[in-house]
Protein backbone atom coordinates (compact mmCIF):
# COMPACT_ATOMS: atom_id res chain seq x y z
CA UNK A 1 0.00 0.00 0.00
CA UNK A 2 2.37 2.42 0.90
CA UNK A 3 4.22 1.68 -2.27
CA UNK A 4 1.34 2.36 -4.30
CA UNK A 5 0.99 5.69 -2.19
CA UNK A 6 4.37 7.04 -3.42
CA UNK A 7 4.13 5.61 -7.16
CA UNK A 8 1.22 7.86 -7.24
CA UNK A 9 2.76 10.95 -5.83
CA UNK A 10 5.42 10.21 -7.92
CA UNK A 11 3.15 10.69 -11.33
CA UNK A 12 1.47 13.35 -9.57
CA UNK A 13 4.74 15.63 -9.65
CA UNK A 14 5.88 14.84 -13.07
CA UNK A 15 2.48 14.98 -13.95
CA UNK A 16 2.54 18.86 -12.76
CA UNK A 17 5.84 19.41 -14.27
CA UNK A 18 4.77 18.82 -17.61
CA UNK A 19 3.58 22.41 -18.33
CA UNK A 20 5.89 24.89 -19.78
CA UNK A 21 8.60 24.41 -17.39
CA UNK A 22 11.10 27.74 -18.40
CA UNK A 23 10.26 31.16 -19.68
CA UNK A 24 10.47 31.24 -23.51
CA UNK A 25 11.22 33.69 -26.21
CA UNK A 26 7.56 34.64 -28.42
CA UNK A 27 8.32 37.06 -31.49
CA UNK A 28 5.46 38.27 -33.37
CA UNK A 29 5.08 36.82 -36.90
CA UNK A 30 5.37 40.10 -38.84
CA UNK A 31 1.83 40.40 -40.22
CA UNK A 32 -1.10 42.54 -38.45
CA UNK A 33 -3.21 41.68 -35.63
CA UNK A 34 -4.52 40.93 -31.67
CA UNK A 35 -1.56 40.10 -29.37
CA UNK A 36 -3.90 37.32 -28.24
CA UNK A 37 -3.81 35.37 -31.07
CA UNK A 38 -1.65 32.64 -30.42
CA UNK A 39 -0.89 31.61 -33.56
CA UNK A 40 0.35 35.31 -34.61
CA UNK A 41 3.25 34.48 -32.24
CA UNK A 42 6.18 31.70 -31.81
CA UNK A 43 5.86 29.79 -28.64
CA UNK A 44 1.78 31.01 -28.10
CA UNK A 45 0.76 34.25 -26.83
CA UNK A 46 3.55 35.50 -24.23
CA UNK A 47 3.04 34.53 -20.59
CA UNK A 48 4.23 35.61 -16.88
CA UNK A 49 7.74 35.34 -16.94
CA UNK A 50 8.13 35.26 -21.16
CA UNK A 51 10.20 37.78 -23.44
CA UNK A 52 8.38 38.77 -26.22
CA UNK A 53 9.63 40.24 -29.19
CA UNK A 54 8.43 42.48 -32.23
CA UNK A 55 10.15 43.05 -35.45
CA UNK A 56 7.63 44.05 -37.43
CA UNK A 57 3.84 43.89 -38.71
CA UNK A 58 1.51 45.92 -36.82
CA UNK A 59 0.05 44.68 -33.31
CA UNK A 60 -2.93 45.82 -31.35
CA UNK A 61 -3.49 45.47 -27.82
CA UNK A 62 -7.14 45.33 -26.68
CA UNK A 63 -6.41 44.01 -22.97
CA UNK A 64 -3.29 43.99 -20.54
CA UNK A 65 -0.31 41.67 -21.04
CA UNK A 66 0.83 39.11 -18.84
CA UNK A 67 4.11 39.93 -16.99
CA UNK A 68 6.67 39.58 -18.93
CA UNK A 69 10.58 39.18 -18.05
CA UNK A 70 11.64 40.76 -21.30
CA UNK A 71 9.67 42.88 -24.27
CA UNK A 72 11.46 43.64 -26.88
CA UNK A 73 10.55 45.95 -29.97
CA UNK A 74 12.81 46.56 -33.33
CA UNK A 75 10.49 47.51 -35.65
CA UNK A 76 6.39 47.38 -36.26
CA UNK A 77 3.70 49.20 -34.55
CA UNK A 78 2.57 48.30 -31.29
CA UNK A 79 -1.22 50.29 -30.54
CA UNK A 80 -2.87 50.50 -27.34
CA UNK A 81 -6.60 50.48 -27.82
CA UNK A 82 -7.41 51.96 -24.68
CA UNK A 83 -6.44 53.59 -21.44
CA UNK A 84 -6.65 51.02 -19.23
CA UNK A 85 -4.67 48.52 -21.23
CA UNK A 86 -1.26 48.03 -19.76
CA UNK A 87 2.14 46.47 -21.07
CA UNK A 88 4.52 44.97 -18.41
CA UNK A 89 7.47 43.80 -18.27
CA UNK A 90 10.65 43.90 -16.32
CA UNK A 91 12.42 45.04 -18.70
CA UNK A 92 11.85 46.84 -22.20
CA UNK A 93 14.26 47.25 -24.78
CA UNK A 94 12.48 49.56 -27.69
CA UNK A 95 15.16 49.82 -30.41
CA UNK A 96 12.64 50.73 -33.42
CA UNK A 97 8.85 50.91 -34.24
CA UNK A 98 6.10 52.63 -33.23
CA UNK A 99 3.74 52.36 -30.16
CA UNK A 100 0.48 54.66 -30.78
CA UNK A 101 -1.85 55.26 -27.35
CA UNK A 102 -5.68 56.01 -27.68
CA UNK A 103 -6.17 59.97 -28.12
CA UNK A 104 -6.12 61.95 -25.34
CA UNK A 105 -9.07 62.52 -23.17
CA UNK A 106 -11.37 65.74 -23.30
CA UNK A 107 -13.09 67.25 -20.69
CA UNK A 108 -16.26 65.40 -21.55
CA UNK A 109 -15.00 61.98 -21.12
Amino acid sequence: MTRRVLWLVCLLLLGAGLGRASAVLCTWDGTAGDWFDGARWTNGVPGNGDTAAIYAGAVRLTNSSAVLAEFQMYGGTLTCSNWTTTLTASNMLLNGGTITLPPAFTTNQ
